[in-house]
């Protein structure tokens, strides 16, 4: 009677206190996030949409290069074509659609050519009312910044009259408002939770001294530059000179703490790629030659602006645990590559199921007794 007890209060205990929650960890700044910039954590993949929007474009615009690189955190540009020259009556809109409503503080273009004018538009229903955010028209220039300071799950951005018979747009950062709280496992870079490069908290830095962390890549392009939380900044060449010709291009990032990721993101740079990328990845707590590596994904043939999930054989998406990262490129014999942004996502890693395992042998134990 006394071990039915015992078992029954193990049992009653473990169901009252239910679950063990995860801690949660927020980035400690919202400067390197981009709420456009957002993967679905069940699957990992990229979930805000955004397009060109057909009925707005003028005198036989066609979209020349894909409107997603205005948020591939690369500098590959989005664009559209127009049959004449130059002329004040060009007109484009791009649309951002965002998984769910965002909090979005400031709204920050690069564009790679200035039109005549813009304006910006914020709304949550596509028939419903629209929200004017820049005020009507404004003049363009390179840098366009606009305060939005509301919630929003559509973005529009309208241009009018082009330089050529073309209008680019770099990219597109949604900043989140001041003070916003975001967990590290919402959906955003992995690696914006650095505060700065050489800073406490979170990934990096690569230490590109070290033959174990770097090898093969062109002096003066630093991988490092490819995933600190600032956009549009650095590049890393993958090529056959200098040296490099035979060389394994790789560079190993320490994430300093074990994470769950469910993929990964890359920017290429302008009418580049890298030959092909093998992402490797290892949960010891430190590397060394003897390190066992494990590969995450491989692919063989050549790779831009992409946002790539961890998956089985089946496509289904399977998260890895990691401590450290491997990123490889194959070593050239001829020809070059450059890519301008690498970025990893995370998902909570579960809690081991210790209370849940002494529940069951709590059931056991009294079903041997009876």
């Amino acid at each position: 009677m006394m071990t039915k007890r015992i078992a029954w209060c193990l049992v009653a205990a473990v169901v009252a206190a239910g679950p063990v929650a995860a801690e949660v960890v927020y980035y400690p700044s919202s400067d390197g996030i981009n709420l456009l910039k957002h993967v679905n954590t069940a699957t990992g993949q990229l979930d805000t949409k955004v397009e060109w929007v057909e009925d707005a474009m003028t005198n036989s615009g066609r979209v020349e290069y894909n409107a997603f690189h205005a948020i591939d955190a690369g500098t590959y540009q989005t664009q559209v074509n127009y049959n004449n020259q130059s002329n004040s009556t060009n007109a484009a809109s791009l649309r951002f659609e965002l998984a769910t409503p965002q909090a979005i503080g400031t709204l920050t273009q690069y564009m790679g050519d200035i039109p005549d004018k813009y304006q910006v538009w914020g709304f949550n229903e596509i028939d419903g009312t629209w929200t004017n955010l820049s005020g009507g028209w404004r003049a363009g220039s390179a840098t366009i910044t606009t305060n939005v300071n509301g919630t929003y799950k559509y973005i529009q951005l309208d241009y009018v009259g082009t330089p050529n018979h073309y209008i680019r747009v770099g990219e597109v950062i949604a900043s989140p408002m001041a003070g916003a709280q975001i967990a590290l496992t919402d959906g955003y870079n992995l690696l914006a939770y650095r505060p700065v490069l050489e800073g406490p908290g979170g990934p990096g830095p690569i230490p590109t001294s070290d033959p174990l962390y770097y090898s093969g890549w062109r002096i003066g392009h630093n991988p490092n530059d490819l995933v600190n939380n600032q956009w549009n900044n650095g590049m890393l060449v993958q090529e056959n000179i200098e040296g490099n010709a035979g060389k394994e291009n790789f560079f190993v990032l320490p994430l300093n703490d074990l994470y769950s990721l469910i993929g990964f993101a890359t920017g290429a740079y302008h009418g580049q790629q890298w030959s092909g990328i093998t992402i490797q990845y290892t949960a010891d707590a430190t590397i060394s030659e003897t390190t066992q590596w494990f590969t995450a994904y491989t692919q063989s043939t050549s790779i831009g602006s992409a946002s790539i999930a961890f998956t089985n054989k089946q496509g289904e998406a399977t998260p890895i645990d990691a401590r450290f990262i491997r990123v490889i490129t194959p070593t050239l014999t001829s020809g070059n590559g450059a890519l301008t942004g690498f970025e990893l996502y995370a998902t909570s890693i579960p809690e081991p199921a210790t209370m849940g395992l002494l529940a069951l042998g709590g059931l056991a134990l009294l079903r041997r007794r009876k």
